[in-house]
């Protein structure tokens, strides 16, 4: 089984795409990219899409990688990279341009790059590809397939450590060759956005003009039991399981309220301290040499007075980071602490949930669509520096009106950039939570130009993600569990009876 995953996963010295590992991270990440060390996909991902178009068969892993990095953000200077790799490899190898179709290949992936971001991101991607790679070009059948996810795994480690095999024409053929064919069978975009739409089973054509499907367009979360229609959509069921967990765990204040003086309108205190024009009338009766003795003394009177009701204007603001090390899990774990805090039952202050990536963009939080598009949403960076930056220079933060979260993958507090970013902005940025793959979140809090460690959440993933069991397979087993019982009930009085 390994054996053919290494066969499968093979990397070669100097072709387009190497790969590499994260020790940093327990256990240990491994990260496909180009060779010019910019990511193409992590190998969780990698994983997934091979395990979902296995049933139909997989293509090449050099050929796949060539679509994921067509369909990833801000992908014009990767296509662009291999476009120059494709070019000068082909003058090494002396291959013909009508032999190899090197340009169709080529504008492929221009075609997949221009496709709306509704195919290119979530379960729609996957399911681009599994359309795309039917019965593609030198193909692995599915019983091989699934016998490379099996060992795909362990093979990684072995990759890393091995010697890598000499790159060579077929190799080099094979994997361009079946993106050149594609172009043949798709030659436009509105090409695949057709053939897609027959092969999936959603009327997904109108809900591209509204930005969401039609079965969740009137889906609000705006009740009491958010959570539960959360869970009961398959696309967020992993974030609104985390909600009440998160609210009995969470010790971070919900509600806010000015600090300060009771707003009454009198006379608040007597103090030492103040302008000349609050002093208290009797400082006026002592003689100029006393009464200039006090006042260099701090001993003279004023009057605090109370300041008139004020409006709260209090903002706060959740940013979520999008970069790589915040994918998948950390993800949603992020999004289920924004959604709590957002929307929990105590909270009175207006909420601002931000994604941070290469940018800083507010999303939406009150409907079902709109959790599920902020799934999609992430940047193809190793870091969300940029997007805070970008946060910070876009909204002026009052003091005392203001209250920001920071909620990320615990791997990226340890990246240099970052780390600048965030030393400065440290007084701007009140809370900061830190998310490791097995669900337990760090809560610190700045105050006084310190970091302290108010909590540590550990939120038990297996067990609040395991699905209900279909209750109409329930009622089916009990209905055939009773059957068996009458049955031999029958039985054994027949048997008496003789």
């Amino acid at each position: 089984m390994e054996n053919e995953a290494i066969k499968y996963s093979k990397v070669y010295d100097k072709y387009f795409w190497d790969i590499s590992k994260e020790t940093a991270a327990d256990p240990p990440n491994y990260v496909f990219e180009l060779s010019n060390q910019m990511t193409i996909a992590y190998h969780t991902y990698i994983n997934e899409v091979v395990d979902f178009i296995a049933v139909s068969g997989c293509p090449s892993l050099g050929a796949l990688f060539l679509t994921i990095i067509a369909t990833n953000p801000d992908c014009d200077e990767d296509i662009e990279y291999i476009k120059s790799f494709a070019f000068h490899n082909r003058m090494v190898f002396n291959i013909k341009e009508d032999h190899f179709r090197f340009q169709s290949a080529i504008d492929f992936l221009y075609i997949l790059k221009s496709l709306p971001e509704e195919y290119k991101s979530g379960e729609n991607r996957k399911l681009l590809f599994r359309l795309l790679f039917q019965n593609a070009h030198n193909a692995i059948g599915a019983q091989k397939a699934k016998k490379v996810l099996q060992g795909f795994d362990s093979a990684l480690e072995t990759l890393v450590n091995s010697q890598k095999d000499e790159f060579n024409k077929a190799v080099f053929i094979n994997d361009f060759r079946t993106i050149a064919i594609l172009k043949k069978t798709f030659p436009l975009k509105e090409s695949i956005i057709t053939a897609f739409h027959k092969v999936v089973d959603v009327n997904f054509q109108s809900s591209l003009k509204e930005g969401v499907l039609d079965n969740e367009k009137e889906t609000s979360l705006n009740g009491a039991d958010f959570d539960t229609i959360l869970i009961n959509n398959s696309e967020t069921f992993h974030i609104g399981s985390l909600i009440k967990n998160i609210w009995a765990g969470l010790s971070v204040s919900m509600h806010h309220n000015f600090a300060g003086i009771q707003p009454l309108g009198g006379v608040a205190d007597l103090t030492n301290k103040g302008d000349f024009d609050k002093l208290l009338i009797s400082e006026f009766a002592y003689d100029d040499d006393v009464f200039m003795s006090r006042v260099a003394n701090n001993e003279a009177l004023y009057i605090e007075r109370e300041i008139p009701p004020q409006k709260n204007t209090f903002i706060r603001y959740i940013l979520i980071d999008t970069s790589i090390y915040n994918w998948g899990t950390p993800k949603k774990i992020a999004l289920a602490m924004a959604l709590a805090m957002a929307k929990h039952p105590k909270n009175q202050v207006e909420t601002k949930i931000i994604l941070v990536g290469t940018n800083a963009e507010q999303v939406p939080y009150q409907t079902v669509s709109d959790i599920v598009q902020s799934t999609k949403i992430i940047s193809n960076k190793m870091d969300c520096a940029s997007g805070l930056e970008s946060f910070f220079r876009e909204n002026e933060l009052k003091p005392n009106q203001s209250e920001v979260f920071f909620i990320g993958a615990e791997q990226v507090f340890n990246v240099e950039k970052f780390q600048r970013v965030l030393y400065n902005h440290f007084e701007q940025i009140n809370y900061v939570f830190s998310i490791n793959l097995e669900g337990f979140v760090q809560v610190f809090k700045h105050q006084t130009k310190a970091k302290t460690l108010l909590q540590t959440i550990c939120l038990p993933l297996e067990e609040l993600w395991k699905k209900p069991k279909n209750s109409q397979q329930e009622q089916s087993s009990i209905f055939i569990m009773k059957k068996t019982y009458l049955y031999y009930i029958t039985w054994y009085q027949n048997l008496a009876n003789c």
